[in-house]
């Protein structure tokens, strides 16, 4: 492409710097009228876009040459009528894409195309969006339905399309966030700890550089002292630049919006799944402390507002979010949308991962997370099944125990109850019994799942390009859904769970939470428990103090925190190998294959004893040729 030279490489580029550069490439090809950021990305405003495009290639040549996603829109006054447009739209899209809306966001240019199956929307290599573009001047954005039609997934997509203006004009500001003038403090990077340092819960981990200072999650403590040591020195809301999340479970997310409740008006990073789970359980957690009649430490307003400064961004995308930072996330193979946190320091100077929490092994929902990547001095890992003997059955093995426990409850006339994650253990259960009443392995009996459960499944059937291969190939090669609407039953309500346990018919029932610790579930277990014709299946982590862990322990007699106490006769099982965590065997694993190999390990999330003995083994392994610690929350240390 003439001209387009590479102009990322410049390692102290700045924002005027960058504009004046893309406008010297793209006037060769069409009138700029105006190049401005949002959030890290260049967006490109030009007057003649049909010409412009003629070159069918070049939008994907200028990110290539700019090493950056750009984003081109037609100038306002080149927008052909909505009318006219929407009936051009549904010419170009093919039928088979079941093209179900169109929503033109007038000042901005855009418009959302809501279809069945967004392949077609978007075309070979992105074919049939650049004709759109062409035509119209409209740039559109595809939005895949779910398959599950839920209804709190129809209002996070309702307030995504009607709040497009306003997310526009915040990442214009947050912008100065990525671009802002370089301090020249220096070449250093450190690492300070406030939260999630030998335990389980709160992570969070605050990046330090020279020029930036980046947040790593920003969670809560389910079990414990809530929230992260944000009163140490060196965190300064004003001047953090982001906060990356790596994913959707409240103890890696579960205090951001009280950031923002406090002044933090800058982006977050993550997948575009992410920010929809992230928006569900911060309702959902709003939403069950009001009901238990305790006070929320945000508002809905807050929750409003992490979502407005949600930043997505692909798998294997890398993105500039602080001067001297550019950020990738890889799959992580944890949840939906999990990631882990590739980050490059200074032009490639420094590179750190962080792995949040991670899985190394392939299952039914998720592929097994990476483990290459360009540049590597240090790992921050987690810990959780780090002990000696967190050695985790294989993922077969737990289901086959799982279909076992329920044939012979059903077959004694009982009901099961499947304490699980909303989100990630409640979607790999699902898919095995689904899986066994397909085979006819077990009776088809009415599967019930209750609260967040379903509303978390329906986000997973709107981003199947997240999931695994095999599940990938299944919905977008075949065309076959996934968590079957005939098998699964939503409950809501109070009255329809008091049904449930008052038939004598035999039921699956999927609630949270995964630890007993609140939700749905308790009442199940209040009901359930004493009748020794019932089971209780524990498939996910019991934090100590949880009603879960002491059901592991073997307790018959447990107080559940409506302060009901629950005399337990039914069976209790434990089956570990649904665990969304890498246990003791992945984690030497991953430690053996991570290429290239860090100079330094950071051992994080996991009980004290246990992050101790994954230190001990990863010091044998990497035989002296690492730096391994294990870190104490409030600690900082200096990497570079």
């Amino acid at each position: 492409m003439k001209g387009c030279r590479n102009i990322a490489d410049k390692s102290l580029i700045s924002s005027a710097s960058l504009k004046e550069e893309l406008k010297k490439i793209v006037s060769e090809y069409g009138e700029v009228k105006r190049i401005y950021f949002e959030g890290p990305f260049p967006v490109v405003e030009i007057v003649n876009i049909s010409d412009f495009l003629e070159n069918k290639d070049i939008i994907a040549e200028l990110a290539r040459k700019v090493k950056k996603r750009i984003i081109v829109r037609a100038d306002r006054n080149a927008l052909m009528p909505k009318e006219e447009a929407q009936k051009k739209i549904l010419e170009i899209v093919p039928a088979e894409a079941e093209v179900k809306e169109l929503h033109f966001i007038d000042k901005i240019g855009e418009v959302f195309i809501v279809a069945k199956r967004t392949g077609h929307v978007v075309g070979k290599a992105g074919a049939v969006i650049n004709s759109i573009l062409k035509s119209t001047g409209w740039r559109p954005i595809p939005l895949r339905i779910p398959t599950i039609d839920s209804s709190l997934t129809r209002a996070i997509r309702r307030q995504y399309i009607n709040r497009a203006y306003k997310r526009t004009r915040l990442r214009r500001k947050m912008s100065s966030k990525v671009y802002s003038r370089r301090m020249n403090l220096g070449k250093f990077v450190t690492l300070t700890f406030l939260g999630g340092a030998r335990e389980v819960g709160r992570s969070c981990i605050l990046l330090q550089t020279g020029e930036s200072s980046i947040l790593l999650d920003c969670g809560l403590n389910p079990s414990g002292p809530p929230f992260p040591y944000f009163n140490v020195p060196e965190f300064d809301l004003d001047t953090l630049n982001g906060i990356v999340v790596t994913h959707a479970h409240l103890d890696h997310c579960g205090a951001l919006p009280l950031l923002y409740k406090y002044g933090y008006d800058g982006p977050i990073y993550c997948t575009e799944s992410t920010r929809d789970l992230i928006v569900l359980i911060l309702l959902d957690m709003y939403r069950l402390i009001g009901r238990e009649g305790g006070y929320p430490y945000f508002s809905m307003r807050d929750i409003t507002r992490v979502f407005d400064h949600t930043i997505t961004i692909g798998y294997g995308e890398p993105v500039d979010i602080s001067p001297d930072v550019k950020l990738t996330l890889y799959n992580s193979g944890h949840i939906l949308g999990s990631s882990l946190a590739h980050l490059s320091i200074s032009q490639g100077a420094f590179s750190l991962l962080y792995t949040g929490d991670f899985r190394f092994r392939n299952s039914r929902l998720l592929d097994r997370a990476e483990c290459k990547f360009p540049r590597l001095d240090a790992l921050i890992i987690e810990s959780t099944y780090g002990g000696f003997q967190d050695n985790k059955p294989p993922l077969q093995y737990a289901e086959k125990k799982l279909i076992e426990i329920v044939k012979e409850t059903l077959n004694n006339n009982g009901k099961v109850l499947i304490p699980a994650l909303s989100v990630g253990r409640a979607q790999e259960v699902m898919l095995t019994i689904e899986n066994a009443f397909e085979s006819n392995m077990i009776k088809r009996v009415p599967v019930y799942v209750d609260g967040m459960i379903y509303e978390a499944t329906s986000i997973h059937t709107a981003y199947p390009d997240h999931l695994s291969r095999r599940i990938k190939s299944k919905v977008l090669g075949a065309d076959q859904p996934i968590f079957s609407p005939d098998i699964f039953t939503p409950i809501h309500r109070q009255d329809e769970r008091e049904e449930i346990v008052k038939v004598k018919d035999e039921c699956i029932i999927i609630s949270p939470s995964g630890m007993l610790s609140g939700g749905p579930v308790l009442y199940y277990f209040r009901c359930l428990a004493p009748d020794p014709k019932n089971s209780v299946i524990l498939v996910s982590y019991q934090a100590p103090g949880t009603v879960g862990r002491k059901l592991q322990r073997g307790i018959k007699k447990v107080t559940i925190p409506s302060g009901h106490e629950v005399e337990v006769e039914c069976t209790v099982h434990n089956i570990e190998g649904f665990s969304g965590h890498a246990d003791r065997v992945q984690l030497y694993s991953y430690a053996t294959v991570v290429h290239p190999k860090p100079s330094k390990v950071l051992i994080v999330h996991g009980e004290e004893h246990k992050a101790e003995e994954l230190k001990r083994g990863i010091q044998r392994l990497y035989k002296g040729r690492a730096q391994v610690l294990v870190p104490y929350n409030m600690e900082r240390i200096r990497l570079k």
